[in-house]
């Protein structure tokens, strides 16, 4: 079930990204909210160049890919925050 797929991704996935942001660049986040509320350029680098890219997913089951589709959902969600930071930082600097 989708519900179940995403959720089991969101626990896992999120975990791991933010134990790595945490060791990587000695923070410590909570929580997945935390993180990208907490959004600069350094950290977006260290997501979108190091972090992220490093990771390995499984499906071991290879049946209907449901878990790989809600990986994506949740890999985009991270992605997504972090490139609309800098954009949004991009845009200060055009501006100043």
């Amino acid at each position: 079930r989708p519900e179940m797929t995403g959720y089991l991704c969101e626990r896992t996935i999120y975990k791991l990204v933010l134990d790595r942001v945490n060791k990587a660049l000695n923070r410590n986040f909570s929580n997945i909210s935390d993180l990208l509320l907490n959004l600069d350029a350094n950290l977006c680098r260290a997501l979108l160049f190091d972090i992220l890219p490093a990771l390995r997913l499984l499906d071991p089951a290879c049946g209907s890919a449901a878990f790989l589709v809600a990986a994506m959902k949740v890999l985009i969600t991270i992605y997504s925050a972090a490139i609309g930071k800098i954009q949004f930082l991009n845009g200060i600097d055009q501006v100043a």
